[in-house]
């Protein structure tokens, strides 16, 4: 489930779309109109400073020339026009993609006007397009107080992974899994199991393999591409708890669940795993037929899966390797190779 801040931007930034072209919108010569139809609680002064800083066509000009207004007139009758006038600028930079100018606009009204959720909107655009995250992501934050969503959360915790903050990272990757709109997300949890694999911590990883598994039996017809990865997610995911079970005893569960990775991709490390487990066991022939397998299947891990299958058959038959060759022949016919 690949969740990006483009859902909130386009609830928010339609909202700009709505209020100044259909409904509120008000452009300009209205304003004028209805400032000047209203009793005069103003000076020709101010009316003229918040004109001439409406038609300013310079963005970042008209921005400080309606600012200079609130400074000079904090208290002016005006004022509901300003808040018209900028938020109309925020939309018209937005609309134009002009994102330094954007990123300006809304840093300096968001100081003034803190806590609006639309100029943090056009704020967050702007920082994450520009690739300034660290300005992004307090943005973000901010927006999370105000209106936390599972889509925000998830776009946080995206912007720390980037930034390489791994605690804020699982932080709010955290708060995201907490969202019923995420229970079928396996693809977050496989890759905070990976997190914490490649961490060593192959007791974390086995918890979010786990999870990772749950998640993916949750998801409903998925398309193709899905089915993929839904099964390279169940291989790793068992293979994870596999190598887990093996380093605390558990050797039944263990052999069960290489088999699970097994049946998702079948990969010559499950059956080397499966053969030490059997060698735990005690299980000396079903070992040497699953360090066959691994050795028949190459790769890696095929050097000691044929050092562990040597070994065993040797204590077997005298120290000799006479008839091992048997040995392949079923490991090949069972795999389905010529």
């Amino acid at each position: 489930m690949e969740r990006t801040g483009k859902t909130f931007f386009a609830a928010f930034l339609a909202a700009a779309v709505t209020f100044f072209v259909i409904g509120g919108g008000t452009s300009f010569a209205a304003l004028q109109d209805q400032a000047e139809e209203e009793e005069t609680e103003y000076t020709e002064e101010e009316y003229n400073a918040w004109a001439e800083a409406d038609k300013e066509p310079d963005p970042l000009k008209r921005g400080a020339m309606l600012l200079a207004f609130v400074d000079k007139y904090p208290e002016s009758k005006l004022m509901p026009y300003i808040n018209s006038s900028y938020e109309r600028l925020l939309f018209e930079t937005s609309e134009a993609e002009k994102y330094s100018e954007l990123e300006v606009l809304a840093e300096q009204w968001s100081e003034l006007r803190p806590g609006q959720l639309q100029t943090l909107a056009y704020l967050a655009k702007a920082t994450e397009i520009l690739g300034h995250d660290q300005k992004c992501v307090e943005c973000y934050e901010k927006i999370y107080k105000l209106r936390p969503t599972g889509g925000i959360a998830y776009q946080i915790a995206r912007l720390y992974k980037k930034m390489g903050n791994d605690d804020k990272y699982l932080e709010w990757a955290d708060s995201v899994m907490m969202y019923p709109e995420y229970e079928t997300d396996f693809r977050l949890r496989y890759e905070i199991m990976q997190f914490h694999a490649a961490k060593n911590d192959i007791a974390k990883a086995d918890a979010f393999a786990r999870e990772t598994i749950k998640a993916a039996d949750l998801v409903k017809e998925p398309g193709e591409d899905t089915r993929k990865h839904l099964a390279v997610a169940r291989h790793d995911a068992y293979h994870v708890i596999g190598v887990h079970l093996y380093d605390q005893n558990q050797f039944d569960e263990a052999i069960d669940a290489f088999r699970k990775a097994i049946e998702a991709e079948r990969y010559a490390e499950g059956y080397y795993w499966i053969g030490m487990c059997e060698w735990e066991k005690k299980m000396v022939d079903e070992a040497i037929e699953s360090f066959a397998k691994a050795e028949v299947l190459g790769g890696d891990t095929a050097p000691k899966a044929k050092e562990r299958l040597e070994q065993l058959y040797k204590a077997l038959h005298n120290d000799t390797t006479i008839g091992i060759e048997k040995v392949y022949r079923r490991a090949r016919e069972e795999l389905g190779i010529e």
